[in-house]
């Protein structure tokens, strides 16, 4: 699962047997556990600030996710409710720009972009984040580029070609 809020990213998954003895990972945990994982220290640090919970922050350096914590499943769904609960902003990456500030804003805003193309796709949002306007900092030769878009129109021209057929079968 992974979760944004407006001070950090988390990715929450189960461990069956979580690795380290009892007092390096907060607890034991008989029935498994949920490892909750961040990019960044001081967004797991804010999330357990802001919980009151006082459990060590592991450090993993090499892996995909260096800053974990270990919650029991029943006091990760509690964090997570109450979060939800707590919603009082009408845009999220407004109110985590002021949370959190520009760089934690600025990848929300490429993840947006991201999953906005999912929903609409186009040549130009298929590969290339039109937010930023950074495409070509992608690339080192301009050719690149140049080959990059064309193959986003192709994929897009295919996208369309499906679209219209299957809105054929429909009728």
């Amino acid at each position: 699962m992974w979760l944004f809020l407006p001070f950090g990213f988390f990715s929450a998954v189960f461990v069956e047997k979580p690795q380290g003895n009892s007092d390096s990972i907060g607890g034991t945990f008989p029935d498994g556990a949920i490892m909750v994982r961040a990019r960044k220290k001081a967004h797991l640090e804010e999330l357990l600030r802001r919980t009151g919970d006082s459990i060590p922050v592991v450090e993993q350096y090499g892996s995909d996710y260096a800053y974990r914590i270990f919650l029991s499943r029943p006091r990760w769904t509690e964090i997570v409710a109450r979060f939800a609960i707590d919603i009082n902003y009408s845009n999220f990456k407004n109110e985590a720009h002021k949370q959190a500030g520009n760089d934690y804003c600025t990848a929300l805003h490429r993840i947006w972009s991201t999953m906005y193309a999912l929903q609409t796709p186009s040549p130009e949002r298929y590969i290339f984040d039109q937010d930023f306007d950074q495409s070509r900092n992608y690339v080192d030769d301009p050719e690149d580029y140049d080959a990059l878009k064309n193959a986003a129109w192709d994929e897009y021209d295919r996208w369309e070609s499906q679209l219209s057929r299957n809105q054929g079968e429909e009728k």
